[in-house]
């Protein structure tokens, strides 16, 4: 199986600059990635996608900053020999504690660190900012902040299990 896994992410790109990977450990990412399914349903769950996404990144791309959330952030330090499968399971457990998106991006401008590339990883079931009649959410207000410190910044939000709401709605770059 460690073997397979490591050939798995073989073709994951060298990415330029500084990265965060920022993977969902709430509750919310128990569930099957896949939905429940008679006869079908998935053993991966949401969290084991976004442990894998976390650990493939910080395979190719050493100083990647993992900060996995729940209501808050918890940094996962980086092993660089450890397989993949380790990796994935470095990320806290899923159980209680809601989803705050915003979180890693607050904990990134409170140490005014500015990544070039930030990917958060999650269900986006999201207790913060939910419905804000139209008005920016947190998680805009932080990535603005942080945009401020590095134009060239890339926001990659990747909903495992999307719902009819966003945090960061896609939006012309300048």
């Amino acid at each position: 199986m460690r073997a397979a896994m490591e050939v798995s992410v073989s073709d994951v790109p060298v990415l330029n600059g500084s990265v965060a990977v920022c993977p969902d450990a709430s509750g919310s990412m128990s569930p099957p990635a896949k939905g429940y399914r008679q006869g079908a349903t998935s053993v991966v769950c949401c969290i084991d996608v976004a442990a894998l996404v976390a650990a493939a990144v910080l395979r190719e791309n050493s100083g990647v900053h993992i900060l996995p959330f729940k209501v808050a952030v918890r940094e996962v330090p980086p092993e660089a020999r450890d397989t993949i499968v380790a990796d994935a399971g470095k990320p806290p457990a899923p159980g209680g504690g809601g989803t705050n998106c915003p979180a890693p991006l607050s904990m990134l401008n409170a140490a005014r660190i500015a990544p070039d590339l930030v990917t958060l990883v999650s269900d986006n079931r999201s207790w913060m900012d939910a419905n804000r009649g139209g008005q920016a959410t947190t998680m805009v207000a932080e990535w603005t902040k942080l945009k401020t410190r590095n134009r060239a910044a890339k926001l990659v939000c990747t909903d495992i299990r999307p719902h009819g709401t966003t945090h960061a709605a896609e939006r012309r770059t300048c």
